[in-house]
């Protein structure tokens, strides 16, 4: 996204049919970019004020998760991954 300079989702329907991820029933994915001053805390709070990301967030459904963050002038990228 960073490389982009544009916010979008995976298509998760296409990537859970990868081999990758046959080991995958259901995946989620929240993404966010804002000022590079944004921290992690700041990130968090962004989500969890959000119902869909919070649901991603506390969902049982997932039990494995990744987070990244890229950083592109002044802003940074951010992406969160829930696999289950």
């Amino acid at each position: 996204m960073a490389a982009q300079g544009r916010m979008y989702h995976r298509d998760l329907n296409a990537t859970i049919r990868s081999p990758a991820y046959s080991g995958y029933r259901t995946l989620g994915e929240n993404v966010l970019y804002g000022p590079s001053s944004r921290s992690g805390a700041d990130m968090h709070a962004a989500w969890m004020n959000s119902a869909g990301h919070r649901a991603n967030i506390l969902s049982g459904a997932f039990t494995s998760f990744a987070v990244a963050t890229a950083y592109s002038g002044s802003k940074v990228w951010a992406t969160e991954n829930f696999g289950g």
